[in-house]
């Protein structure tokens, strides 16, 4: 049998427009890391290093409130209303956002009443450090706020509005934590100071939102009147609870994985231990970043492709789009991974030099999970949400298990490997229940060429990482994979179908488009 080949048909119309918006997205999100990280260096070194580990502890609590807050909704939100849309159903969409913010304003205002009740409680048992519950208690409000702004991106991302998630998440955040930071630093590393103003961005970020959505839901036609005068609504309570129920394990499973590893570490072995690990997880996840930004306009265009029925279409998309996510980020990759020791140092400082180990293992499992697509999602979009559950669940245990079992003999090392193992084995998990119940293929072998250079770079990275190699010969080698795997990459990826105006650019669009397709 021939092998199969690498050329590739032109994208629909509907993947391009996704490739392009989500790149878009890419960008926006690569210029606010610039912003955001200096913003993250600074405020390490502002603060103690337990203060430090305080503040993460509090921001982990009110991440978990806030996915919480939306009963597994979030993760089926875009699903509802680009099915809903595609119908012409616009009283069912209004339904369906109705639902959203009900169960996000009652469970999220309930828990921080609680919270602020018992602050005292919480900081005495948590970490037996008071001034944590103090902290909550001005930070737990950020919970419904939080939840009630990523049901906004989430919104824009179904009527594919690239731009207005552009303006809010990546000009207007990074400015407003720029204003945070500089407050911090005004008051001499105030810890309350900084809660508050963590606050105040999310409610100023939300009043724009707010303001950008009633544009786009006129423009979409969601406020013309009925014969009888009236908008309509229509709340699918049945169908959205058959299908968002089960993904509360989703839910659960993701505030697990980003939470307990911090929650377990801070009561084994405290404040500054957590600062150690939580500095890095930041710099690690940047892995995710063009994983969650494709993942906004991906997850409503698999739905719409299930809703009609062409599975063609999905596999394509899957693929096509699983390999701009894998290419995209192996720069970001081979940092993490090549330069871990040198770039903690840089950024924290030498007495975070340690945590350089707790980098590279995340950062392996964190790429490891961007490379195989959107395979969790795309089981959410055809509706197989008790698969999606089964799975959650299965690696809820693992990682609980992993977690309890490693962190208090090893601390913040135990954390990072725990974290990793989850991640690899949840993610491995979600592959196989895509193929089982889409049969969508376990690997595309059109795409085999870029995916065992990526194999290949990366074993060339873990052996410079345990070397004692000068830093210029790290940077030469790092620069070398990364060039070799865009080169590799851009026949694969269809640069010249989805970006021909990249052809016009001198030097950039003879290395990103191969000449015999440069227009």
């Amino acid at each position: 049998m021939s092998a199969p080949s690498e050329v590739r048909p032109p994208p629909v119309g509907e993947v391009t427009t996704q490739i392009r918006g989500s790149s878009l997205l890419v960008f926006g999100r690569l210029l606010s890391l610039v912003v955001n990280l200096g913003l993250q260096v600074l405020l390490v070194r502002s603060l103690t290093k337990a203060d430090f580990g305080l503040f993460a502890y509090a921001l982990s609590i009110v991440t978990m409130i806030a996915t919480l807050s939306t009963l597994g909704l979030d993760r089926g939100l875009a699903r509802f209303i680009a099915m809903f849309d595609e119908r012409g159903d616009r009283a069912r969409v209004w339904g369906t956002l109705l639902l959203q913010v009900v169960s996000i304003l009652g469970i999220g205002l309930a828990v921080t009443a609680l919270v602020v009740a018992f602050h005292g409680w919480i900081g005495e048992n948590l970490v037996n450090e008071p001034r944590l519950g103090t902290l909550l208690a001005v930070m737990v409000i950020l919970a419904p706020i939080q939840a009630l702004d990523d049901m906004g991106a989430t919104i824009f991302a179904a009527f594919a509005r690239s731009k207005a998630i552009f303006v809010r998440r990546y000009v207007l955040a990074p400015i407003l934590r720029l204003g945070i930071v500089l407050m911090l630093l005004a008051t001499g590393g105030n810890l309350f100071v900084l809660g508050v103003g963590y606050v105040l961005a999310g409610v100023f970020g939300l009043v724009l939102y707010a303001s950008l959505m009633m544009r786009t839901l006129r423009q979409r036609g969601l406020f013309d009147r009925d014969d009888k005068g009236s908008i309509g609504i229509d709340m699918p309570i049945r169908e959205v609870a058959a299908f968002t129920l089960p993904l509360l394990m989703s839910s659960v499973m993701f505030v697990v994985l980003n939470t307990s590893d911090v929650i377990i570490l801070g009561h084994t072995a405290g404040a500054v231990a957590v600062a150690s690990y939580r500095s890095v997880l930041p710099v690690a996840r940047l892995n995710q970043v063009v994983m969650n930004s494709f993942s906004l306009l991906f997850a409503p265009l698999m739905a719409r492709f299930w809703a009609r029925g062409d599975r063609e279409a999905l596999a394509e998309a899957y693929w096509q789009t699983a390999a701009w996510v894998t290419v995209l980020t192996f720069p970001v990759f081979a940092l993490t991974l090549g330069l871990a020791e040198p770039l903690t140092v840089a950024l924290f400082g030498d007495r975070y030099a340690s945590a350089a180990t707790y980098l590279r293992i995340l950062s392996v499992a964190y790429y490891f999970n961007a490379v195989l697509g959107f395979n969790g999602v795309t089981v959410k979009m055809i509706g197989r949400v008790w698969l999606s559950a089964g799975t959650a669940a299965v690696a809820l245990v693992f990682n609980l298990a992993a977690n309890l079992l490693l962190i208090p003999r090893y601390g913040p090392l135990g954390a990072a490997w725990g974290t990793a193992l989850s991640i690899i084995f949840y993610n491995l998990l979600k592959h196989w229940a895509l193929h089982a119940s889409s049969g969508l293929e376990v690997f595309d072998a059109r795409y085999r060429r870029l995916y065992l250079t990526i194999i290949a770079a990366t074993i060339v990275l873990l052996g410079l990482d345990v070397s004692d190699a000068a830093l210029a010969l790290r940077l030469v080698v790092v620069s070398t994979l990364v060039a070799i795997v865009l080169l590799v990459g851009r026949r694969i990826l269809l640069v010249a179908e989805l970006f021909p105006e990249l052809s016009r650019i001198p030097l950039l669009g003879r290395f990103l488009v191969p000449p015999e397709v440069a227009l």
